[in-house]
């Protein structure tokens, strides 16, 4: 039931349908508690939902404290190298940028590019996705020539065949 009322609230958050995905989200979040205690992946995954509701609610503290709840979890059971570290590091990253935390921003965005391409390799979709967030930041920063520059790897990988952004 966690699992079912997860992704239908992804899909609700995918379609800007917010007001449905919060409920789904947090009874999710609320059944994997119980079922798996408060440090599980399961968890970490409600967490990055909720994490991504309130991020597109511009609730940014709570996305922030979202994330970082679901890093701490990621990092202990699937060690500081998974791509779903990566991944919540990516949007952890988002946040601090819509935030003005540039100086936060930068690092998270840096050790997600690593460890993508460490783990997915060079030409991974993943990375072309994480590139263009990258790039976003390096204008706001003002390194419009270094954003040029990664923007074009991206869509250098997003040219080229690949697989689908969930296979490795």
């Amino acid at each position: 039931l966690a699992l079912f009322a997860n992704n239908l609230a992804t899909v609700y958050v995918a379609m800007d349908d917010l007001s449905r995905a919060e409920p789904l989200i947090e009874r999710a979040l609320r059944l994997r508690k119980k079922n798996y205690g408060e440090d599980h992946p399961e968890v970490a995954s409600s967490l990055n939902s909720l994490g991504q509701l309130y991020f597109k609610q511009q609730r940014y503290l709570e996305a922030e404290y979202a994330y970082k709840r679901a890093l701490d979890i990621e990092e202990r059971f699937l060690g500081p190298n998974h791509p779903e570290v990566a991944a919540t590091l990516g949007n952890l990253a988002l946040v601090y940028t819509a935030q003005g935390l540039f100086a936060d921003a930068g690092p998270a965005f840096q050790r997600s590019l690593r460890i993508i391409e460490n783990t997915l390799g060079p030409n991974h979709r993943d990375l072309a996705t994480l590139l263009a967030n990258y790039a976003n930041y390096l204008r706001k920063t003002s390194f419009d020539l270094e954003a040029a520059l990664v923007e074009e790897r991206a869509k250098t990988i997003l040219a080229q065949k690949t697989l689908p952004a969930s296979q490795g």
